[in-house]
Parts: C-alpha cells; structure tokens; sequence
C-alpha cells in the first residue's frame, strides 16, 4: 500500500493543472477590466477596458467609443487611445503583484473626465494563457498531506481537488476542497486521508463535483 501511495504521489508530481495547454508570463495582460477610480479601488465602476491581441510586447486595447494600442515591458508600459470622435491621448500603466493594473490616464487638458487615476481588475482572463502546477506534494504527520500549489499566472487562480478515500468497509468517501493559488506565487491545500489509500483529481477555477 505504501508503495501504491507513493507511486500516486510520484504521477501527480508530473500532472499539470493547465488551462488550454499552455504557460502565460507574469507580463501578458489580456483580458477584460473593470477600472475604478484609484482613492475607490472598491467603489463604482468606471469603465470597463479590454485588452486582447498580446504580441510580446504590444497590445491592443479597446473601450466603450474607443480603442488603442499599447506595449509593455517588465510590469511598466502605455497606450495611446483614440475616440470615435476624434478626442486623443494616453494613458501609462503599471502591473500590480496581484495582477490588477493601475492606469494614468492623459487627454486633452480642458477634458477633466479623461485625466484621472484608476485601478483595473481583471473580470475575465483568457484560459491559454495561464496554468497552475503541483509543485509538491508534502507528508506532515501520519495523517495530514499537503498538495503545495504554483500559480505562474499574473492574477489568483483557484485550484479545486477532489479526493477519494475509503471506509473501513470499502466505501468510497469523496471530499471536494479548493485553494485560491494568489497570482506568481503559491498556495498549500490539506487534507486528512481516513485511509493510505486514495486517488485524486483537479481542476482549476470551476469546481466539478467530486462523482
């Protein structure tokens, strides 16, 4: 049995948790934000912006009546945007450690509502870009494991795991848990086998019900 647990162990070492297949870097941006104003980063919605067509270093960038174009490097970067009535300017960002962005946004000095400061958080990211690993698998104890979580995504991820074990009579017990993995760091998930044996599964943020 010890070394069925131990080969279990050795196979999720290798399971990837990704999202479509493939890694993002902490520096791809793509996604739709709601933006708020930077002294009400939990108020109002402002606006919402979205950014798509991530090339290295360039993007593009829209908004309700208008769009741009943008790059970025190493977390710092811009857009120069433009309304459908003609009306220009620009607006520097800066990628925060939790993925949200903060925006000063520049236009024509007598347009008071297109020069302020805001925070944009993500409300929908494209699944390409990210995944999220098992990093490790730590034994604490003779009943306590822990499934140690990496997130190399720049916004938090949530990582479920259903884990079945059995009853004295062979019965199959399922539990269900989940762990948000916080955006380029990472997250340990515990749980309590009522027996050595066991087997488990993961997905990443939807939760499917244990079946």
């Amino acid at each position: 049995m010890k070394h069925s647990i131990q080969k279990s162990k050795a196979m999720l070492l290798s399971l990837l948790l990704i999202i479509g297949g493939n890694y993002c870097s902490a520096q791809n941006i793509e996604g739709t934000y709601n933006l708020y104003r930077s002294t009400d980063p939990s108020g109002a919605v402002i606006a919402t912006m979205t950014i798509s067509g991530q090339q290295d270093k360039t993007f593009v960038i829209t908004g309700k009546g208008w769009q741009g174009t943008g790059s970025i490097t190493q977390g710092i970067g811009y857009y120069n945007w433009t309304f459908t009535n003609g009306t220009s300017g620009s607006t520097t960002i800066s990628l925060n450690p939790d993925g949200s962005i903060t925006g000063q946004v520049m236009g024509p000095a007598d347009k008071e509502g297109l020069n302020w400061r805001y925070i944009a958080k993500a409300i929908s990211r494209p699944q390409k870009n990210c995944g999220v690993t098992v990093d490790d698998i730590i034994t604490r104890g003779d009943r306590h494991d822990y499934f140690h979580f990496k997130n190399n995504c720049g916004f938090d991820r949530t990582a479920n795991v259903c884990v079945t074990t059995f009853d004295d009579t062979g019965k199959p017990i399922k539990n269900l848990k989940s762990v948000v993995v916080p955006a380029n760091n990472y997250a340990d998930l515990e749980y309590k086998l009522t027996d050595r044996k066991g087997s488990y599964s993961f997905t990443v943020d939807t939760a499917v019900p244990c079946q």
